[in-house]
């Protein structure tokens, strides 16, 4: 859904797997922004409902797409031990085959994990996602705010952890664009 603060003249793109419901959460209670509750909606949508906007800073949240898979799939079942989720592996390999079973919420199609990029004028990083917001409120006149945790995942291993060879290639290759477009790759766990 699309946040907005008129009288800064910015719009944020909310993309899933990317924190939307804190960064959401944090512009309306402390930042000013209102919404309309139109999920995941892009620039179009806010043009639309503000002829103003054509002016306005757009912006979004990206996430490395090797977490973002991860975090998906956790999202999909895997923390709450649903049946509907497939094994991590499973997942992939169907994803790998291209197999689509019809109606199967758990199959990301390929290149629409962020899709409002396109749309932003900023585009912000999840991994550094307090310090990019705020310089970004502030330099449109706001002040910083402090993002809440809404929706924490449980998952406390790295998510290098869920990939071996094959699938980090599937990765590489099938999201090319965007790690390069945001500079992510492939990164080695942090050590303990």
């Amino acid at each position: 859904m699309p946040y907005v603060n008129r009288s800064a003249r910015l719009a944020f793109l909310a993309h899933p797997r990317a924190a939307s419901h804190s960064i959401g959460r944090a512009l309306q209670e402390q930042a000013g922004f209102t919404t309309v509750r139109t999920h995941h909606a892009g620039r179009d949508v806010v043009e639309r409902r503000w002829p103003e906007s054509s002016g306005w800073t757009f912006f979004c949240v990206v996430r490395n797409p090797y977490d973002a898979l991860v975090s998906w799939w956790w999202k999909r079942g895997k923390a709450d031990g649903h049946v509907f989720a497939p094994p991590w592996i499973e997942m992939l390999e169907r994803q790998m085959g291209e197999e689509r079973p019809r109606g199967n919420p758990l199959l990301v199609r390929p290149g629409t994990l962020w899709i409002y990029a396109e749309d932003s004028d900023a585009v912000l990083r999840y991994e550094q996602l307090d310090e990019d917001l705020n310089q970004l409120l502030i330099a449109h006149g706001l002040e910083a705010v402090t993002l809440p945790w809404d929706v924490c995942s449980n998952r406390t291993e790295p998510y290098q952890d869920h990939y071996d060879e094959p699938t980090r290639a599937w990765v590489a290759e099938r999201y090319a664009e965007e790690l390069r477009a945001w500079g992510y790759g492939w990164q080695e766990p942090a050590s303990v």
